[in-house]
Parts: structure tokens; C-alpha cells; sequence
């Protein structure tokens, strides 16, 4: 086993890892718009970027790739594994690989979601801040969303991705030191973090959702999927 910094030839390949995996993974859970939209997302423009900036790493496996993960600064971004190379423990590898890199230089290495989150949004035509380039200081992701009915359903999407009370509908209610109604989404207080995922915003204008959290990458991009969907199945967001 072989993990070493991506070259430039190495790009057709690592495209393949990332499109293979969404591709085989990805419609088992979630509706062919969310699938469409993280092949875009991972498109081979943006990971070609990404190997020239020497963000990217591959694994190999008697020298053929077979997973890959990236990382800016100390956000960890992406991590794909091809299915037939899955719970072998590469995943894990990498995840570690990445944590000391990140280690040598940062305090802490955010796993949130917050990134495609703002990627994901902020291409859908919603204001978000920060936006998918900024420079981040914290994992707080807010998006606008214009209206009570989007901001609910986002809600809803967080809640049913969540480790505990998942079959749960959050709803609107008065919260004391508010002049409106808050909604509030989390069912993840497991592993005695108060960074776990969450999204919670007061029901009036702007609509803002505050999202953020995610100890692990899986559940924070389960959970942005899962607040796309519910907002597709209420015909709330119209994917391209």
C-alpha cells in the first residue's frame, strides 16, 4: 500500500475513484438530482485544481489507485474509497494520514460539512455566508433561504439524518430572548460534543439557517443531502 501526494497524471484516475463511488453509493439514498449534483461538485476541473495545488493524496494498491482524499488547510474536504475497496480500512488510513498533516500546522481539523454546504446552496441561487471560497474562522454555515416553508423542511432534513430521535418532525415554537419562533434540528449529542451536527434559525425574514457541526464526514454530508431532499420532495428548490 502506497498514499503519496496525487500528480497531474494521476487526474483521470482519481476523477474515476470520486464519480465511481457517488455514482454506485450515492442513488441507494438520495434522489438522482443529489447524486447529480456532487458529480458536478467533484467535476474534473475542480480536482484538477486541487492536485495542482497539492491538496490531493491517492492510495494505491499494487500501483492502482483505489481511494483518494484532500484536504485545505485544515479543513478536510474529500475522502472516496471505491466500493469494491471499502471496510478495508483505507478510508480510515486516510483519515488519519490527513488529521497528522493537518495537525503539523492547525490546532484543530474541521470535518464539518460546511464547505458543501455552501457549495451545494450557493449554486442552487441562495445566499450563503461565508461563500464556497471565503476564507473560514469557524464551522458555522448560514444560508438564506428566503422563505419559512424552506427553512423548516432544511430543518427537518438535519433532523432525520440524526444518530438519535431521527423519526422526529422538528417544528416552530416561541423561544425565550427571541421576537419570533425558532426551529431547531439535532439528535446527535452522542459522542459528548456540542460541535455534532445541528442547524436551528428564528422563522422570519431573511429565512437564515445556521448550519453546523459534524464530527464525522459521513453524517455531515448525510446531512446536507438529506436537507436537499426535503426540499425537493416539497417542490421548494428546482434542481438543473
Amino acid at each position: 500500500m502506497i498514499y503519496e501526494l496525487a500528480k497531474p497524471e494521476d487526474i483521470q484516475a482519481v476523477y474515476n475513484v470520486v464519480q465511481h463511488t457517488i455514482k454506485t453509493i450515492y442513488p441507494k439514498y438520495y434522489p438522482m438530482e443529489v447524486v447529480d449534483f456532487f458529480c458536478g461538485h467533484h467535476s474534473e476541473d475542480a480536482l484538477e485544481k486541487d492536485i495542482k495545488n497539492g491538496y490531493v493524496s491517492v492510495l494505491k494498491i499494487d500501483g492502482t489507485i483505489v481511494a483518494t482524499g484532500c484536504f485545505v488547510d485544515n479543513h478536510i474536504t474529500r475522502v472516496y474509497v471505491l466500493p469494491e475497496h471499502q471496510k478495508k480500512g483505507y478510508g480510515t488510513f486516510i483519515m488519519k494520514n490527513i488529521e497528522e498533516q493537518i495537525g503539523e500546522k492547525f490546532d484543530k481539523a474541521y470535518l464539518d460539512a460546511s464547505l458543501p454546504a455552501a457549495a451545494l446552496y450557493e449554486k442552487l441561487g441562495f445566499d450563503v455566508v461565508p461563500n464556497s471560497i471565503e476564507p473560514r474562522q469557524d464551522i458555522i454555515q448560514a444560508v438564506t433561504l428566503k422563505s419559512p416553508e424552506r427553512l423548516i423542511a432544511f430543518c427537518k432534513g438535519i433532523q432525520a439524518a440524526a444518530p438519535v430521535d431521527s423519526y422526529v418532525d422538528p417544528e416552530p415554537w416561541d423561544m425565550p430572548g427571541y421576537d419570533s419562533q425558532v426551529i431547531m434540528a439535532a439528535g446527535a449529542f452522542v459522542q459528548g460534543s456540542s460541535i455534532e451536527l445541528s442547524a436551528d434559525g428564528p422563522v422570519k425574514e431573511p429565512y437564515a439557517v445556521y448550519f453546523q457541526g459534524g464530527l464525522t464526514w459521513e453524517h455531515a454530508k448525510l446531512g446536507v443531502m438529506m436537507s436537499l431532499q426535503k426540499l425537493v420532495e416539497q417542490d421548494l428548490v428546482k434542481l438543473q
